[in-house]
């Protein structure tokens, strides 16, 4: 055959921000192999005519230990990442279920349904702004001081510290049966997952300015970002 046999294909997203709340599936076994830590997490980027595009990714190992500690809702990111596309089940929402757990649609013989779909697997994430609600919240619950972002402030300091804090928990509470680590509900192994809904008013009522750039390139100074490849720190709290 004539020409290359393999090829790829890379993304970058810039200004997007978390839509939803990222689901967390920590490290298995799974048919005698070891499974990575997974956090999946819609995105919603607005385009200069105002439109709303929305992607899924997904993050693994140490970057999705990482991501559910970040990515609250809102929060502006730009990643570099791979496409791919899978065969994934249909899930439809199981009206007998009081959490709104999906399950598996199903044809006429009791198969599994299933179709094409595309996510972007997060090679390099720069984590920036949380939004305006998000930092609201924190401050009015105690979670982050008032006066986080003015320099020289004691409570800059008191933030640093706090985010230190945050940056060296791990997953290890997840055994003790907690349905969140840091802002992602955590998904038990063999869990449905949880149905999202809503996702452009979850956004709006998220973020106060959503304006972005979709040029990767364009974007260089994030007020709160860390640049970072998979797995690297990050200036969050929760």
């Amino acid at each position: 055959m004539a020409g290359t046999s393999q090829g790829f294909a890379k993304v970058s997203l810039a200004g997007a921000r978390v839509a939803n709340i990222p689901t967390y599936t920590p490290a298995h076994s799974k048919n005698g192999q070891t499974i990575q830590a997974n956090l999946k997490v819609r995105v919603c980027i607005n385009t200069s005519r105002g439109k709303e595009n929305y992607f899924d990714l997904a993050l693994w190992g140490k970057a999705a230990d990482s991501g559910a500690k970040a990515l609250s809702r809102g929060k502006e990111i730009n990643i570099d990442g791979t496409l791919k596309s899978y065969e994934g089940r249909i899930w439809v929402q199981n009206p007998a279920d009081p959490k709104g757990r999906r399950i598996a649609a199903q044809d006429a013989a009791g198969n599994p349904i299933t179709i094409t779909k595309t996510e972007i697997k997060v090679d390099q994430i720069k984590y920036g702004a949380d939004s305006d609600k998000t930092i609201d919240s924190e401050i009015q619950a105690g979670l982050r001081p008032p006066n986080w972002n003015i320099k020289g402030h004691q409570d800059a300091q008191t933030w640093s510290n706090m985010c230190k804090l945050n940056n060296s928990k791990t997953n290890s509470e997840i055994k003790n049966g907690v349905e969140m680590f840091g802002h992602a509900r955590v998904r038990k192994v063999g869990e449905m997952p949880v149905v999202q809904q809503n996702l452009q008013a979850q956004v709006a009522n998220a973020v106060n300015n959503p304006g972005v750039n979709a040029a990767f390139s364009g974007v260089q100074n994030f007020n709160q970002g860390s640049a970072m490849t998979a797995g690297g720190p990050f200036p969050s709290a929760v």
